[in-house]
C-alpha cells in the first residue's frame, strides 16, 4: 500500500487537529471530510483542498477510502464505527470511545468481524510531558511508582460547550466522562497495569443540565499503584496538574512543556520540545494498519476506560 486514503467524519473543533496531523503525516492522503453542518465541512475542505460532504454515508459511498477518523459527538460513535467497519475501513475514533459498555463491546465485535483496526483517540500518551514522565517511570529514575494525583479544574459549562455535551442521553456524562477519560487513560498507561477497583463520587451542582460537574475517583491498580483524580467544572478557576509519586522522588506535569522533577533535596525543571500529539497518534494508527498489528490504543483499552467511568454513576 503506497499510502492510506483517509476520510474524516465530523468537522468540529477537534477535527482541525486531526486534519493538520493528516496533512503532515507521510503515507497518508486525506481525501475528504463530512459534517451535517455544511459550513464546517466546507471551511476545512477549502483550506486543505479536500472534498466536503454533509452526509458521511454518501462520503463512504463515493470515496475510495482505507480508513476514517471519527470525531462526532459520543452518542454517534457506535453507529458510525459499525458503519465504517462493515465497509471494511480501519477506524480511529475519538475518546471517549462510547457512552456505554454495551456500545463499546459492539464496536469491538464489529471491527473483529470485519478484520479492521479499531483505535481509540486517547491523546495523553502522545503529549511531550507525559512521554517524558513515562520514560522516567520505565527507567526507574526515581524508584518505583507508588501513587498518582491529578487535579483538573476547568470551566466545563462555558458558552462554547455544545448542547449535546450537557445532556446525559447524548453525552453519557459530564466532566468524568469527557475529561475523566483522559485521567483514567493516563493512570492506565503510566502504571502499565489493569484497574483492580474503582471508588468514586460525582456531583450535580450545575443548573439546567443532568450531567455531573464535579467528581473524584480513587483507582486501585492490580500492581499496587493507586491514583486519585479530582475534577471540578463550575468556575473559571483553572488548574491541570499531575503528580507521579515514587519511592525516591516526585514528577510534576502541567499544561505546558515543562516537567518538574524532585529527587531528595534537588528540584529542577526540564523544558521539552513542542510536538504534535495528533500526528504521533495518527502515525501509530497507520503503523498498525501497515504492519497488521493491534493498535497502540485498542478497542479493549477504550472499553476499560468506559467501564471505570460508568462504574461510578
Amino acid at each position: 500500500m503506497n499510502h492510506i486514503n483517509l476520510g474524516i467524519i465530523g468537522a468540529g473543533i477537534i477535527a482541525h487537529n486531526h486534519v493538520e496531523a493528516a496533512i503532515n503525516t507521510p503515507g497518508v492522503k486525506l481525501l475528504c471530510i463530512a459534517d451535517i453542518v455544511s459550513q464546517k465541512a466546507e471551511s476545512l475542505a477549502e483550506k486543505y483542498n479536500i472534498k466536503p460532504y454533509t452526509n458521511n454515508r454518501e462520503m463512504l459511498d463515493n470515496e475510495s477510502l482505507d480508513a476514517v477518523i471519527i470525531t462526532l459527538p459520543v452518542f454517534l460513535h457506535c453507529e458510525s464505527v459499525v458503519e465504517a467497519a462493515n465497509r471494511g475501513l480501519h477506524i480511529l475514533v475519538e475518546k471517549p470511545m462510547a457512552s456505554t459498555v454495551e456500545e463499546c463491546n459492539l464496536m469491538i465485535s464489529e471491527a473483529k468481524k470485519n478484520n479492521v483496526k479499531l483505535m481509540v483517540g486517547h491523546i495523553q500518551r502522545y503529549i511531550s510531558s507525559n512521554m517524558r514522565a513515562f520514560e522516567m517511570i520505565q527507567e526507574g529514575t526515581l524508584g518505583g511508582l507508588i501513587m498518582i494525583n491529578e487535579r483538573r479544574y476547568y470551566n466545563y459549562f462555558n458558552d462554547r460547550r455544545p448542547a449535546w455535551c450537557l445532556k446525559k442521553e447524548t453525552a453519557g456524562g459530564g466532566v468524568i466522562m469527557n475529561l475523566g477519560a483522559h485521567s483514567i487513560d493516563k493512570v492506565l498507561y503510566m502504571s502499565q497495569s489493569r484497574i483492580k477497583k474503582v471508588h468514586g463520587k460525582v456531583g450535580f451542582f450545575a443548573t439546567g443540565t443532568d450531567v455531573e460537574g464535579n467528581g473524584q475517583l480513587l483507582l486501585e491498580m492490580e500492581n499496587g499503584v493507586s491514583a486519585v483524580t479530582t475534577h471540578y467544572g463550575y468556575s473559571k478557576v483553572a488548574e491541570y496538574t499531575t503528580e507521579y509519586i515514587f519511592h525516591d522522588g516526585i514528577i510534576k506535569t502541567t499544561t505546558n512543556n515543562i516537567i518538574t522533577i524532585q529527587a531528595g533535596d534537588k528540584r529542577y525543571d526540564e523544558e521539552l520540545l513542542k510536538i504534535d500529539p495528533f500526528k504521533l497518534q495518527l502515525e501509530d494508527f497507520i503503523k498498525s494498519i501497515e504492519e497488521d498489528k493491534t493498535p497502540a490504543i485498542s478497542g479493549e483499552y477504550g472499553l476499560e476506560v468506559i467501564q471505570a467511568i460508568t462504574s461510578v454513576y
